[in-house]
C-alpha cells in the first residue's frame, strides 16, 4: 500500500503536531483544542539506530534501520527507514513516506 500523507492532529492551542493516534496533545495536555490535519510525507531522520542482530522472525532481514522522522508540519514519528544501504543513512537526510500500514511507518531516504 503506497501512503501519500499521514492522518495526524494539531493542537490549536500549542500548535503541537503529531501522528495518530492521540486523543491528546503531547506537548500541553489539552484535549478541547484537537484538530485533525495532513502530515508529511516528506521529512528529515532526527535520529536512527542500524539492528544488526535481529529479533525472532527478522533474522532474514538484518541489517535494517529503525529511527525517528520530523516530518514535514511538525510531528515526529518512529518508522523503518530503507535504504540501499543503512550504513549511509546519516542525521538530517531527507525521506520520503513509502508505507504506512497498521500503524507502522516506513520511510525510504531519497
Amino acid at each position: 500500500m503506497r501512503a501519500e500523507t499521514l492522518p495526524g492532529m494539531r493542537c490549536n492551542g500549542c500548535g503541537a503536531a503529531f501522528a495518530l493516534p492521540g486523543r491528546i496533545c503531547p506537548r500541553c495536555g489539552r484535549d478541547d483544542r484537537l484538530e485533525p490535519c495532513t502530515l508529511g510525507p516528506e521529512g528529515t531522520i532526527y535520529s536512527f539506530t542500524i539492528v544488526r542482530v535481529a529479533p525472532e522472525g527478522l533474522e532474514k532481514e538484518v541489517p535494517y534501520a529503525l529511527g525517528i522522522v520530523d516530518l514535514v508540519g511538525g510531528a515526529r514519528v518512529t518508522a523503518r527507514l530503507l535504504a540501499e544501504d543503512p550504513d549511509r543513512l546519516a542525521i538530517d537526510a531527507p525521506v520520503r513516506l513509502e508505507r504506512a500500514e497498521k500503524g507502522v511507518y516506513t520511510f525510504r531516504a531519497v
